[in-house]
């Protein structure tokens, strides 16, 4: 689930990226977002972000240089001053917290969305 969440959510910002290039004469061209799972994306996109917000901001940091801007072991210890190994601990222990937050966060969502539903 984690690695999902974060492959949507990079999908997501290069979408954001490439409609903002688009001549507005283009815009009628695209497919409806509510054709597709557009609202969903949209819901686990806020859920990831809010997610992150939740962590320590060391780990925040490291987590968002490696899986949303793709960045490298290396390049991060250079960036932070540190070595490899270090990194390759606070993004193993970022995404154990992540998970769990995530986690919690999701089966909240649920359980407010099946609440609705029993309504």
């Amino acid at each position: 689930m984690f690695n999902t969440a974060f492959v949507h959510y990079r999908k997501l910002k290069k979408q954001q990226k490439s409609s903002l290039d688009m001549e507005p004469a283009n815009y009628e061209l695209l497919p409806d977002p509510a054709a597709n799972n557009f609202g969903k994306d949209i819901e686990l996109k806020d859920l990831v972000e809010s997610t992150m917000l939740q962590m320590p901001k060391h780990l925040q940091a490291v987590l968002s240089k490696y899986y949303l801007k793709g960045e490298s072991y290396k390049e991060i210890a250079e960036k932070e001053e540190t070595t490899v190994s270090t990194i390759k601990m606070r993004i193993f222990r970022a995404r154990r917290i992540f998970k769990k937050l995530f986690d919690l966060k999701n089966n909240s969502e649920n359980l407010k969305h099946q609440e609705v539903k029993i309504y």
